[in-house]
């Protein structure tokens, strides 16, 4: 992956990656789904990717894909 990725294509990209995320928001970092407990983040330059996992049992993975995808938000 090569280009920037628009907040809604990287949440696509994500969730084809993750089939066990349960909700997801990007937005300035400390703001996504602010106040929940066990949520995954990842931040790139200027935004934060928030993860509520479903029933996932590769948390390492998921939180390797969230900043994968956290890098190529300001490309």
């Amino acid at each position: 992956m090569t280009g920037a990725l628009s907040p809604p294509l990287a949440l696509a990209y994500l969730r084809e990656l993750q089939p066990c995320v349960g909700d997801a928001a990007i937005g300035a970092p400390g703001e996504p789904l602010s106040g929940e407990a066990g949520a995954v983040r990842a931040r790139s330059e200027n935004r934060e990717i928030a993860i509520l996992p479903g029933d996932c049992e590769l948390q390492k993975l998921l939180e390797h894909d969230a900043r994968r995808v956290a890098e190529v938000l300001n490309r």
